[in-house]
């Protein structure tokens, strides 16, 4: 079967709510497989909290709000600044008419 064809499957943040109830299943037996079932996620994705459980209860603990009891993959901040650098020179050239072009960008990286 050609794999060409299939949908690309998006990463997906799980809440941490949910990996502290995973990690609170009763451990009577329960394969990996039926909880990613249940939970509706990748086998991996369960091996994965299972082996990051003391970050997970750490960051648990020290959550204040609701809105820091979600987990993300954070970027490097040289990275993010550069993009958006080149979104603001992007933005820039579009409202003076000039096109751009993978030469140009090119050029503004050297």
């Amino acid at each position: 079967m050609n794999n060409y064809n299939q949908k690309k499957v998006k990463r997906q943040t799980i809440p941490l709510e949910t990996k502290i109830l995973i990690l609170n299943r009763p451990a009577d037996g329960e394969g990996s497989i039926a909880v990613a079932n249940e939970f509706k996620l990748g086998e991996s994705a369960i091996r994965a909290i299972h082996k990051r459980a003391n970050k997970i209860y750490e960051s648990f603990k020290s959550a204040l709000n609701d809105s820091s009891k979600r987990t993300s993959y954070s970027r490097n901040i040289v990275i993010e600044k550069t993009e958006k650098a080149l979104a603001l020179w992007i933005k820039d050239l579009t409202k003076k008419r000039i096109p751009v072009h993978k030469e140009l960008i090119q050029e503004k990286a050297r």
